[in-house]
């Protein structure tokens, strides 16, 4: 009769031998990275080491604690540092694999977006799949799994249609073949691996015993020490700032925040709002020259002073810092006098550079978008710059590095309606914003009371037509500009320049992407408060909203959360 110890010894020893066929499995789950690790970096398991890259690096992706359920620990998501969404997440290994899978959430709030893995083998793709999420009970975003296998690869490629996404315990199997080890070998592998054994039945009902314990700590302390972020949440933004400088300029028009990825050496930081002021302190339209900036804590401060008035909403940063800014200036105040202006050109010190654009794509420049896919030192950007004189929307095709900016521009759209006026000085197209999901260009006319759309606004290389999106003179009262949230719904300011109603003064819209009225709010009890506003994207639907109110001389800062 054999004895159960031989039996096991026996056991063990075909273990060992089979060894060689076995396919290795290895995690990779984050848990042991920084919080605030970003996007390029390299983890290390079982020997194995994976490379996590994006276009948008330094700072695609970025290691966070987890707010999911089947995602613990650690996760890896955008945006990260460089503020960007929309990303592909990279992954390469230093072994070849033949399978992987793993745990991931999407950034949606409604129908979960497709989450796709492709496979390459040294550069060359081999396999592609795709899978959605679900939305689990008591969590906000959608979670799933995604798996690939069936052929070698060494490297992939994640994306989703989502604006943000996570990652979590990366599970890969490669065939580790060994060497036939000698008998003796075996008999020692064999009996270590009894111990071995013993040993880890008893270290998993230690660890069972201890989890309970372990979890409430971590709730109640939150994470431990060693990785917990130690950055306050203080200062928190004021929720209005004065936008009136020393000089005593007023009517505050643009409003734009300073990217996520905005490098650190210059006056102008990451998060940082700028507001473009229209007036001067005797209230003539077209004569102010001031950009406050407005830093994390709330102070306000005079960042340029430009020796021509009328500075607009056409306010923008690109992720380098470059700060562009359109003015429309007059002599009296009147239209009568009203001239051209400029596109000016800043760098993160307030400091002028020059100008850009000519005189059929610079023509009272009063509204701007930017699409920049630049990493905070180098990039390409596409500015749109709206013409309140000659109803002209232009595309300024921008290329920079630390060292220099080159630019070409061309007539994207053109015939929109536009007029002098006596009150409002000048109506026409005026507050744009981007949409990268569908290359969409989004403009708001405070002539016809109501938002185009201007398609393949990045793609097209001639003069394209604008489509109306929104005709609604029951909630559009002289829109002069408009943002998008990261719902996608556009939020649009009403400056009441005209169709005034005074049951509805200053008021936000907000619409669906298709252009559905959804609600609106007034942030003046008065008519004619509500210019410029901008967003700055939090991530995972959290985002910040600010608005200038004209009638206040004031900045309104909200920090919120889309539905």
């Amino acid at each position: 009769m054999i004895s159960t110890r031989f039996k096991l010894l026996t056991f063990a020893l075909a273990s060992a031998c089979l060894c060689s066929a076995a396919s290795a499995t290895t995690q990779f789950n984050f848990d042991n990275d920084t919080l605030g690790t970003s996007t390029n970096f390299t983890d290390t398991a079982n020997g194995i080491s994976a490379t996590f890259s994006s276009s948008a690096d330094p700072g695609g992706f970025v290691v966070y604690p987890s707010f999911f359920e089947t995602l613990t620990g650690n996760v890896l998501g955008d945006p990260g540092p460089a503020g960007q969404n929309g990303l592909t997440l990279g992954v390469s290994f230093s072994q070849t694999l033949s399978a992987l899978s793993l745990d991931f959430a999407t950034a949606d709030f409604g129908t979960p977006s497709l989450f796709t893995l492709m496979a390459f083998e040294n550069g060359t793709e081999v396999g592609t799949t795709s899978s959605t999420g679900m939305f689990l009970p008591g969590f906000v975003f959608p979670e799933g799994e995604i798996a690939f296998s069936g052929v070698d690869f060494n490297s992939i490629e994640l994306s989703s249609a989502a604006p943000d996404f996570a990652i979590d315990n990366i599970n890969v199997s490669s065939v580790a073949p060994t060497p036939e080890p000698s008998s003796l070998l075996l008999l020692g592998t064999g009996l270590l691996m009894l111990g071995f054994i013993a040993k880890r039945a008893t270290s998993r009902r230690m660890m069972m015993g201890a989890a309970p314990v372990a979890l409430a700590a971590l709730f109640s302390t939150g994470l431990p020490a060693s990785a917990q972020v130690t950055q306050s949440i203080f200062p928190l933004l004021p929720p209005s700032v004065s936008t009136v400088p020393a000089n005593g300029d007023v009517n505050p028009y643009g409003v734009a925040f300073a990217p996520s990825n905005t490098p650190k050496s210059g006056l102008l930081q990451a998060g940082n709002i700028l507001v473009s002021n229209f007036n001067n302190a005797q209230n003539l339209q077209g004569t102010g020259t001031t950009i406050i900036r407005v830093d994390k804590a709330g102070n306000a401060s005079t960042f340029f002073t430009s020796p021509q008035g009328g500075l607009s909403a056409a306010l923008g940063v690109l992720s380098d810092g470059i700060v562009l800014v359109g003015n429309l200036p007059t002599a009296d105040g009147t239209s009568a006098t009203a001239q051209p202006g400029r596109l000016a050109v800043l760098n993160g010190n307030g400091q002028f550079l020059g100008t850009l654009g000519n005189p059929k794509t610079i023509n009272g420049p009063w509204g701007m978008a930017i699409h920049d896919t630049g990493n905070g030192v180098s990039g390409t950007a596409q500015v749109f710059v709206s013409n309140v004189l000659s109803g002209v929307v232009s595309r300024i095709t921008i290329a920079y590095n630390a060292t220099s900016l080159s630019a070409t521009d061309m007539v994207l759209a053109d015939g929109f309606n536009h007029r002098a006026d006596p009150a409002a000085l000048e109506l026409g197209p005026s507050g744009m914003a981007y949409s990268a999901s569908n290359d969409t260009l989004y403009v708001a006319s405070s002539a016809d009371n109501a938002i185009y759309e201007i398609p393949t606004a990045t793609a097209t290389n001639s003069p394209v037509a604008a489509r109306l999106l929104v005709g609604d003179s029951t909630h559009l009262h002289g829109p002069l500009d408009v943002s998008i949230l990261p719902d996608g719904n556009l939020v649009v300011a009403n400056s009441d320049g005209s169709n005034v109603d005074p049951n509805q003064p200053s008021e936000l819209v907000e619409y669906t992407p298709e252009g559905t009225f959804l609600a609106e709010q007034s942030i003046d009890p008065n008519n004619g408060g509500a210019f410029g506003l901008a967003t700055y994207n939090i991530g995972w639907g959290t985002f910040r909203l600010a608005a200038v109110d004209d009638n206040a001389n004031a900045l309104d800062i909200w920090t919120t959360v889309a539905p």
